[in-house]
């Protein structure tokens, strides 16, 4: 998100996909940080897929004001809303940027350049090799949940919000 006031943008909606705590959590998060910048959030959840993420920018741009930006909760929702942009005939970053989270391989693609957040998966291995052993030691007392820092990797899927 900061990244995303950086290059100007107060619009930006956000594509929750999943139910899971990790997915609730990025939504929450959004929430939070714009109210915290007095800005309205924009929400729609669905699903972990490129077909919500087409579906998504349908719904986001039926509203009388389109976002400047979209942070997808994943890069597979982020490839639907990059696939549907390009079907509108519009162009990112200049008219919309899109943000999508977990840099898989695809994410990285001349087609797609998409800006992403990447998880440190080496460093969650080995938090969840901790709490298991944690669990099978009997310490009620580990923390079931931690939070993982992540990386923020910029492509060409985000720009200066020009409007």
């Amino acid at each position: 998100m900061d990244h995303l006031f950086a290059l100007g943008h107060r619009r930006i909606a956000h594509l929750a996909g999943g139910r899971e705590p990790s997915s609730k959590d990025r939504a929450r998060f959004y929430c939070e940080i714009m109210k915290a910048a007095g800005l309205n959030p924009i929400l729609i959840r669905g699903e972990h897929n490129a077909a919500f993420g087409r579906r998504g920018v349908d719904a986001l741009f039926a509203r009388d004001e389109r976002p400047s930006a979209i942070f997808a909760s994943n890069d597979f929702i982020a490839l639907g809303v990059l696939d549907r942009l390009k079907g509108m005939g519009l162009s990112v970053p200049s008219d919309v940027s899109v943000v999508g989270f977990d840099d898989i391989p695809d994410a990285e693609n001349s087609l797609f350049s998409l800006t992403t957040l990447k998880q440190d998966t080496d460093a969650q291995a080995q938090a969840a090799v901790v709490a298991l052993q944690a669990m099978l030691a009997g310490n009620a007392a580990h923390p079931r949940r931690v939070d993982m820092p992540v990386t923020l990797i910029t492509r060409k899927s985000t720009g200066s919000n020009s409007g």
